[in-house]
């Protein structure tokens, strides 16, 4: 398994557990997926996010996913939840 999924696996599990497996995220397509973890960071969705550990996991995980670790090595205080 590539470090991409392995990032992606524990973003849908993080993600499941935060919505109590209510919205199934291991059937949803992974673009549908990851634009709805972005818009939920960003309080655009109808759900409220938690500033707590597991959300700003959450938040690490998708930007690595999404830009890669080396890129976003020196950006995690940009991003971080506040």
């Amino acid at each position: 398994m590539s470090d991409e999924d392995k990032i992606l696996k524990e973003l849908i599990e993080l993600m499941e557990d935060e919505f109590n497996g209510h919205l199934n995220f291991k059937v949803v397509p992974v673009n549908e997926f990851l634009n709805f973890v972005k818009d939920w960071l960003l309080g655009r969705s109808e759900y409220q996010v938690p500033k707590n550990e597991k959300t700003q996991r959450i938040n690490q995980l998708y930007y690595t996913y999404m830009f890669g670790e080396e890129f976003m090595a020196d950006k995690w205080e940009e991003v971080k939840l506040k």
